[in-house]
């Protein structure tokens, strides 16, 4: 399967799971208020950069030991499994203590709800793990399956509790465990054939895993900080969870476009592991020319229905969200722009340039929220995210001109020969192979 055909797989799939998150959301935003998911989003946050810290990034190296030093896939899941399960425990009492101690930051949350939160952080690991072997191997319907099964479970799960009215907080909490837990049994079902029985646990993967995956990490840990600032200072400055709500959805909503692409941006990361010198530039050059030109017009029809977007999914109580959403969208191009760079960067064994390019934007971020949410609330959140997605996308463009020698006319203007070679790709037919070119 061509990357663009498996691209278009994982993305539909994207979509699929998209639209059952999107579903999920016009009932709990309902079910909650604006204050109900302000709270959930703020744990929701807590939970997503804990896991970010206990992975250690070893999810995402299993990729580059598989398809760039060619270890047996069973011995990278062994081994990445059992460092992830060390690291949950130790993750695992951090968010207890959280939880159970800051209640006047995060809210009263029950202690099924608090258990649920502990429990969730090693469910997702093991599922990352798993799943990045299907991702390795590039199997595009197996990541759909364990990507889409789950989130349409929760869909019903929540769906049969919405009508009768028994959804609060709480109980969404203990139901997000459903995610990592059906993506986890899944995935195992779509990997069991390729594992066997032959795993082992591999102290030399381990020694080159962790110093890469730490490095992945740090950049993970960052690209999360950059989004969970805003709504730490929001929470710092507004005595009330509904400015969250109203935050958090112009969020989902400003990053429609990306988050749909997110399957796609995983298979890049899979095949630039596997390209090198020219063949990998040309490569990398017309992906990103074609990212740029989908997200364009993906921000541009989102921004004229913002409103009618935000009022339909979530209700009119959410209106105040409008604003800060179209906001957010002047900067979304940067944002997928420094996705790809991401996996460039990662597939190339310098995720430290990814370091270099989230640190400039947690910084502007950090710096521009705390001189505008004071007096702006939400509105001077948004203005600080956008404004930090292009200083990342302006500082991984700088690195790609500069080390990658990747042409900033030919990123920026897609060519007529950049879409006809996703057009063979779908078709099924490929192009000559020569130095200078490389199929999408």
């Amino acid at each position: 399967m061509s990357l663009v055909r498996g691209g278009i797989v994982v993305s539909m799939g994207e979509y699929v799971a998209l639209a059952a998150g999107v579903a999920r959301a016009m009932m709990l935003s309902r079910a909650l208020g604006p204050e109900g998911i302000g709270q959930l989003a703020l744990v929701r946050q807590v939970l997503i950069f804990g896991s970010q810290v206990a992975s250690l990034g070893l999810p995402m190296a299993s990729v580059f030991g598989i398809n760039k030093q060619k270890r047996d896939p069973a011995t990278v899941l062994k081994t990445s499994l059992l460092v992830c399960g060390v690291t949950s425990i130790l993750t695992g009492i951090v968010i207890l203590l959280l939880f159970t101690r800051a209640t006047g930051f995060f809210g009263q949350l029950s202690a099924p709800a608090v258990a649920a939160c502990v429990a969730f952080v090693p469910l997702l690991l093991a599922y990352l793990c798993v799943n990045h072997l299907n991702i390795a191997k590039m199997r595009g319907w197996s990541i759909v399956a364990t990507r889409i099964l789950p989130e349409v479970l929760l869909t019903i799960v929540i769906a049969a509790l919405y009508f009768p009215g028994a959804l609060r907080v709480n109980l969404v909490i203990v139901l997000d465990v459903l995610l990592p837990a059906g993506g986890l049994l899944v995935g195992y079902l779509t990997v069991r054939r390729l594992l066997g029985a032959k795993g082992r646990f591999d102290w030399d993967y381990l020694r080159s895993a962790v110093p890469l995956g730490v490095q992945i990490s740090a950049a993970g840990l960052l690209f999360l900080l950059n989004s969970t600032v805003s709504f730490v200072i929001l929470r710092a400055f507004q005595p009330r969870f509904d400015e969250l709500g109203h935050y958090g959805t112009a969020v989902r909503v400003g990053t429609l476009v990306v988050l749909a692409a997110d399957g796609f941006l995983r298979l890049l990361y899979s095949r630039w592991a596997s390209l090198e010198g020219e063949q990998r530039r040309q490569h990398v050059q017309r992906t990103i020319s074609v990212a740029i030109l989908a997200a364009v017009i993906g921000c541009v029809v989102v921004f004229a229905l913002a409103r009618l977007i935000v009022v339909i999914l979530f209700g009119e109580q959410f209106t105040p969200a409008v604003l800060p959403t179209r906001i957010l969208l002047v900067g979304v191009v940067g944002f997928l722009l420094t996705r790809v760079f991401q996996q460039l960067f990662i597939a190339d064994g310098k995720p430290y340039y990814n370091i270099i390019t989230l640190s400039c934007g947690v910084v502007t971020n950090a710096g521009l929220c705390l001189l505008l949410v004071r007096d702006y609330g939400k509105i001077g959140a948004a203005i600080a995210g956008s404004a930090s997605y292009w200083v990342m996308a302006g500082v991984a463009l700088h690195i790609g001109r500069t080390r990658y020698r990747l042409g900033l006319r030919t990123m920026l203007l897609p060519s007529r020969e950049a879409l006809m070679q996703v057009f063979r790709s779908l078709k099924g037919s490929e192009a000559p192979k020569t130095t200078n070119q490389d199929q999408p």
